[in-house]
């Protein structure tokens, strides 16, 4: 009988062809697989300074915590003003950690895009599908202001501003209101219906 060789090809085999193999030559094996090591894989780093973040209670950080929420914080703070919070019940930050003036900009960029859907100007789904392409991808996962840089930030609120300005010049406040089409709407010109925008793409 032919030996088991221990090359490429018998690392190849499945390991249950192995302990078959083995065990037909009057062997017992423990076979094991070697678990990866993933330490280090989940850190969080601060953008600013790389230091790895400290999860902490948001206790001496936010003015109020009564909600008890929790955050990655710079371990240099406040010199690195740098944190995030989580979702809660969980370790897993709602974006990315910022400094107190890119949080700035989260914030007033999440103030005026909430605008479109809670003021009725599209749906919820449509805002987002706005926002995705405000920053060039198909892909609705990274439409997300909490992961946002400031030159993001200062567009969304940029191209907010001059979409409600422009359905208010034109008299439309809401242009869901029943009764009224709805309207695709577009990056740059605040709105073009389905039939303009396929006239538009041929053009």
């Amino acid at each position: 009988m032919c030996g088991l060789r221990t090359d490429s090809i018998l690392l190849s085999l499945d390991i249950r062809q192995i302990r078959e193999k083995m065990i037909l030559m009057g062997k017992t094996v423990h076979i094991t697989r070697k678990k990866k090591s993933r330490k280090g894989n989940n850190q969080i780093r601060c953008p600013y300074c790389g230091a790895v973040a400290r999860y902490q209670s948001a206790d001496g950080i936010y003015r109020d915590n009564s909600r008890n929420v929790m955050l990655y914080v710079c371990p240099n703070y406040p010199e690195c003003d740098s944190y995030v919070r989580v979702h809660e019940g969980t370790k897993i930050p709602v974006g990315s950690m910022a400094n107190r003036e890119l949080r700035g900009l989260r914030k007033e960029a999440h103030d005026y895009f909430n605008k479109l859907y809670l003021n009725g100007y599209m749906s919820k789904d449509e805002a987002y599908r706005w926002l995705a392409d405000i920053i060039c991808t198909t892909d609705m996962a990274n439409a997300h202001i909490g992961n946002m840089s400031d030159y993001y930030c200062r567009l969304v609120i940029e191209k907010s501003k001059d979409f409600i300005n422009a359905r208010k010049q034109a008299g439309s406040d809401k242009p869901y209101q029943d009764g009224m089409k709805r309207r695709c709407f577009d990056v740059i010109g605040g709105g073009l219906d389905e039939t303009e925008r396929k006239r538009k793409a041929v053009s």
